[in-house]
Formats: C-alpha cells, sequence, structure tokens
C-alpha cells in the first residue's frame, strides 16, 4: 500500500473501503521479531548438529587403540564437524613441538621449540587462545602466508591442537569450546 503520515495502508479482506492503516514502526518491529526468531531457530539447528556430531565423534576418539589412530580421527573430527580445512595436532617431545597429525597445505609442518610460536604461548599458557589474524602475531612462526585465523588450543601439558583458516576472524567461542572438548579427549 501507499505510505500516509507514516503510516501503511493494509488493504483488508472487506476490499478497499475497509482499509485499515498499520503503523510503519510497528510493520518493521514485526520484521525484525521474525528476522530474530529464524536467526535462532538456525542456531540451534547448528547446535544440535554440532552436538550430534561431537558426540559421534567421542565414541569414535575413546574407541581408538592408538595414540596416531586418536589424532588422526581428531583432525578428522576438526575438518568435519568445523568445516574448517586446516588442522595441526603437535606433540611436545623433549623440547620441542612435533607435528603429528595434520590436514595442512604444503609446505608440511616442521618442529618448533616448545616456547616457540603461538604453538608454545598455547603449550605455556594452558589456554585456548582465538587469533583473529596470525599474519600479524609477532609470536608467529608462519609457514603458511595464506592462512590467517588461528584457534590454538592446549592438550593438557601434551601438546597444542591447532586450526587454521584463510578468512579472518573466522573462530568464535562455540569453535573454541568443541576444541577444548575435543583436546580433552
Amino acid at each position: 500500500g501507499a505510505a500516509r503520515g507514516g503510516c501503511v495502508a493494509a488493504r483488508e479482506a472487506g476490499g478497499a473501503e475497509g482499509a485499515s492503516t498499520v503503523p510503519v514502526a510497528a510493520v518493521a518491529e514485526r520484521v525484525r521479531a521474525v528476522v530474530r526468531e529464524t536467526r535462532s531457530r538456525s542456531s540451534l539447528r547448528d547446535q544440535n548438529t554440532r552436538l550430534t556430531a561431537r558426540g559421534g565423534y567421542a565414541r569414535d576418539i575413546t574407541g581408538c587403540e592408538t595414540v596416531d589412530a586418536v589424532l588422526d580421527r581428531s583432525v578428522a573430527a576438526v575438518t568435519d564437524a568445523l568445516a574448517f580445512d586446516y588442522c595441526a595436532i603437535l606433540l611436545s617431545d623433549g623440547d620441542r613441538l612435533v607435528p603429528r597429525a595434520s590436514a595442512l597445505p604444503d609446505p608440511e609442518l616442521r618442529h618448533i621449540g616448545v616456547t616457540e610460536g603461538i604453538a608454545g604461548r598455547t603449550l605455556s599458557s594452558g589456554e585456548a587462545e582465538i587469533v583473529a589474524d596470525m599474519q600479524s602475531d609477532p609470536d608467529a612462526v608462519v609457514d603458511h602466508d595464506d592462512l590467517h585465523a588461528l584457534l590454538s588450543v592446549p592438550i593438557g601439558s601434551r601438546g597444542v591442537l591447532q586450526i587454521a583458516s584463510h578468512t579472518r576472524d573466522a573462530f568464535d567461542e562455540r569453535d573454541r569450546e568443541f576444541a577444548e572438548i575435543l583436546s580433552g579427549y
């Protein structure tokens, strides 16, 4: 309908003579409410999908019989459940962090000192960290110029799980939570 004095003409079933006016603000608020409700439903579906995936991966990982099998399943869980292509698990070996499982493009990840890079910082602090752009982080040991965002999670004192993305600011608190749960296995 046509706008008149801050109102929108809304035609009722009775035809033009029964036209009523609805304030634009009321229509706009209803649209906002529908958008919020749709986003909320989408978020709930996303959370349900992630929880279902977590349960499946948890069963798979706890059923593994070797360290290498656990590491490989963990990388698969990250790349499948989080839909990120790049992941590496580095384990402590004396004074080094050694890549033991990886889904990274070439060049292959190399070992670093346990105090080097974001991985060393994560291991030392014992806290998960979301790095918006590792290319600008002074501690980063960057072997891949095209990777930016990084989620780095300690695996107790045994090592570090790192997930990377081409996109800056790609990770959020839900991603961190999933990675922390996964690193607990």
